[in-house]
C-alpha cells in the first residue's frame, strides 16, 4: 500500500528515536564490556600542577620526608645531657650515608641521631652515628649509622638541573620534628654546580628557607627531590637569605670525602679584592689586587708579593673576573701549574705558581682566626665612599673573644693607632701585632650608630678578653 508523505515522516522520527534509546541504554550497560577490546589511551594531565596548588605538594612530600630525614641531637644521652634537636641531615645512600652541615657536627666522632621509626616503636629511633668525613669550607659532612630496619629509610633523589631565580623550593620548617610541615619559598640567587668538587662561596644557592633551624637539612624541589644542602651561615651575601650548598656540587663533594676524607681543591695561598688598574697605554684593566701571601705558600715561593696585581682576562689567565680566577685555582690539582701575569710598578712580569692541595685548615687573614671573625675582600671593584671613614669591612663574627664585640658590616680602620684603611694595610699591622706580645688595640666604625668604637684584647699568648669603649662619632678625613 503506497504511503502518504505524513506516514513516511512519522516512521522515520519513530525510528530515530528507537536509534536514540538504544544508545543510550547500551552506553549504560553495554560500554564496560566494550571497553575491554579497545587499546587503553594515556590518562589525562590533572588540571592543577603541584606548583599551582603547593598546598597538595607540602602535604604529599610532608609525608614522604620523614623517612630520608634524620635529626642531629645535641649532647649524648648516655653521659645524662637532655636530647634536642640541633638540626638536620638527610639520607643520601642505601647504606644509610647521611649528609649534614659540618658545623653541626664538628669536633664529634659519634653523633646522636633520631630517625625515622613507626609510631608503635618510636624508643628504636634513637641511633648513634659515626663521623665519617667533613669539609669545612663548603660546611658538609658525612655521617653513617646502622638503621633499625632498613625498610624504614629512604634516600632521596638529586636534582640535575642547577637552579634557576624564582624557583619555587621547600624547606623544613624552624620545628623540632619534619613531620609537622614544610617551608614554602623560592631561589633569590642562583647557585651553580662550582668547578668540579669544587665550590666558590657565591655558588651557593640563595633562599627564603635555608634558616638557623634547619641547618643540614635538605632544600627541595616540589618535585621532592634534593636542590641543595642548607649550611651554616658562612657567606657575605643578604642577610635576609639563607644559604645552601648545590646537590650537583654537593654530590661530586661526596665523593672525594669517601675517597680521600677530604674535598681537593687547588690551592696558591693568597688573598685578593678586585680592582681597576692603569697601566702604560693608559687603559684600565681588571686585576686582583694581593692584599696577602700565605708565607711559604706556593704564591710566595713563585714570586708573588703583597701589592701585586694579576691581570684579569689575559693570555695565561682567562678569567674575567676575581670569582673565575678563584674557581680556576680550586679547579687546578697538583701536579698543575698556573702562569700568573702579574703587574708590578707600572712592568709585567709572568710568574709561573705551582698549585698544592688546599690545607685541611685552609689558611685566613692575619687575625682571623685569633680574634673569630673574618674580612670581605670585594669580588667586584667598589668606589670608596666619601662619606664613610676608611677601613676594612668585617664579613661575619665566628666565635672567639670579639663574639658580641664586632658586628657584620663594622669597619676596622686602625690597629695600635696605625690606620688600616685598606685590606693590603690592615695585613700588614694586623702581622706585626700578631707576631709580638703587647696587647691589640682596634679602633671599630659601626655604621648604624655611626660611633667609634674601642676594642682592647690582651696578647693572645694569654688568656686575654675584649673590652669595649664607644666614642662619639667624628668626619672621617
Amino acid at each position: 500500500m503506497r504511503q502518504t508523505p505524513l506516514q513516511r515522516w512519522t516512521g522515520l522520527l519513530l525510528a530515530g528515536g528507537l536509534v536514540c534509546l538504544v544508545v543510550v541504554l547500551g552506553s549504560r550497560w553495554m560500554w564496560p564490556s566494550l571497553q575491554a577490546f579497545l587499546p587503553l589511551s594515556a590518562p589525562a594531565a590533572p588540571s592543577t600542577s603541584a606548583v599551582d596548588n603547593p598546598w597538595l605538594t607540602l602535604q604529599r612530600l610532608g609525608q614522604e620526608i620523614p623517612a630520608s630525614v634524620v635529626r642531629i641531637q645535641a649532647g649524648d644521652e648516655s653521659a645524662g645531657e637532655g636530647e634536642s634537636t640541633i638540626g638536620f641531615g638527610v639520607i643520601v645512600d642505601p647504606r644509610a650515608y647521611v649528609l649534614t652541615s659540618w658545623t653541626l657536627v664538628r669536633g664529634r666522632t659519634v653523633v646522636p641521631l633520631r630517625v625515622y621509626a613507626p609510631p608503635t616503636h618510636p624508643e628504636l629511633g634513637k641511633v648513634s652515628a659515626r663521623f665519617v668525613a667533613g669539609d669545612e669550607f663548603s660546611d658538609l659532612a658525612i655521617l653513617e649509622f646502622v638503621p633499625p630496619n632498613p625498610d624504614w629509610i629512604r634516600v632521596r633523589g638529586i636534582a640535575r638541573h642547577p637552579p634557576f631565580p624564582g624557583q619555587v623550593v621547600l624547606a623544613l620548617s624552624d620545628v623540632d620534628d619534619p613531620q609537622t610541615g614544610l617551608q614554602l619559598g623560592q631561589v633569590l640567587k642562583r647557585g651553580s654546580m662550582g668547578a668540579r668538587s669544587a665550590i666558590h662561596e657565591l655558588d651557593l644557592i640563595g633562599t627564603n628557607v635555608a634558616t638557623g633551624g634547619n641547618v643540614g637539612g635538605p632544600l627541595l624541589t616540589t618535585d621532592g627531590e634534593i636542590l641543595g644542602i642548607c649550611i651554616a651561615e658562612h657567606a657575605a651575601h643578604d642577610d635576609r637569605q639563607g644559604h645552601a650548598v648545590p646537590a650537583l656540587a654537593a654530590d661530586a663533594m661526596v665523593g672525594d670525602l669517601m675517597r680521600f676524607g677530604r674535598v681537593r681543591r687547588g690551592w696558591i695561598g693568597m688573598f685578593a679584592h678586585a680592582a681597576w688598574r692603569k697601566h702604560e697605554s693608559q687603559a684600565q684593566s681588571l686585576v686582583a689586587h694581593v692584599d696577602y701571601v700565605v708565607p711559604g705558600s706556593p704564591a710566595d715561593l713563585g714570586g708573588l708579593k703583597c701589592g701585586d696585581d694579576i691581570l684579569l682576562a689575559s693570555q695565561h689567565i682567562p678569567a674575567r673576573s676575581l670569582p673565575e680566577l678563584q674557581r680556576m685555582i680550586l679547579a687546578t690539582l697538583p701536579p698543575q701549574t698556573l702562569e700568573l701575569s702579574v703587574l708590578r710598578r707600572n712592568a709585567f712580569e709572568v710568574l709561573t705558581v705551582a698549585v698544592e692541595d688546599q690545607p685541611i685548615l685552609p689558611p685566613a687573614l692575619p687575625g682571623e682566626r685569633e680574634w673569630g671573625f673574618s674580612l670581605a675582600c670585594p669580588q667586584e671593584p667598589v668606589e670608596i665612599d666619601p662619606d664613610l671613614p676608611h677601613g676594612v669591612s668585617v664579613r661575619a663574627i665566628h666565635e672567639g673573644v670579639l663574639s658580641g664585640k664586632l658586628g657584620p658590616g663594622d669597619l676596622i680602620v686602625n690597629i695600635n693607632g696605625m690606620p688600616t684603611p685598606g685590606l693590603e694595610s690592615y695585613c700588614v699591622q694586623a702581622a706585626a701585632v700578631l707576631a709580638s706580645r703587647v696587647p691589640v688595640h682596634l679602633q671599630v666604625w659601626r655604621k648604624g650608630d655611626s660611633t667609634y668604637r674601642q676594642i682592647e684584647l690582651a696578647s693572645l699568648r694569654e688568656v686575654g678578653t675584649a673590652a669595649v669603649t664607644s666614642a662619639e662619632s667624628h668626619d672621617s678625613d
